[in-house]
């Protein structure tokens, strides 16, 4: 081969190199971000499955004690809590009568999401 043609192939191979290296980087880092935020969204799920089953906890703890027609401040105490925190739920059980703690974790979960909607158009 010519020493031209020698010395252009050399270029072309090495900005194809450069390119590879590039692009293969550019992938590598979309790749991290992706993982990234779905090992985020994870997180944020197992969070909220975690915080389902203590507000589920709770509402059998509660139910069991209404069932046993204990008044507010009794359960409250032995929750070792105010009353002010065991109110709500405390309400909708005895609002609802037969309800399962599934059925009443929805609808404290439902009361919940409402007074936050409220608050935020408060702001807007």
């Amino acid at each position: 081969m010519k020493p031209q043609i020698l010395g252009q192939k050399e270029v072309f191979d090495r900005k194809l190199k450069e390119e590879t290296k590039e692009a293969v980087e550019k992938a590598v880092e979309e790749e991290r971000k992706a993982v990234k935020k779905e090992m985020k969204m994870q997180a944020e799920k197992a969070e909220k499955k975690a915080e389902e089953v203590r507000l589920a906890e709770r509402i059998s703890l509660i139910l069991k004690k209404c069932a046993k027609n204990k008044p507010l401040s009794v359960i409250a105490d032995e929750l070792e809590t105010e009353s002010e925190e065991v109110l709500p739920i405390y309400n909708i059980i005895t609002q609802n009568p037969g309800k399962t703690v599934e059925a009443i974790c929805e609808m404290v979960i439902y009361q919940l999401y409402c007074i936050a909607t409220a608050q935020l158009e408060k702001f807007c």
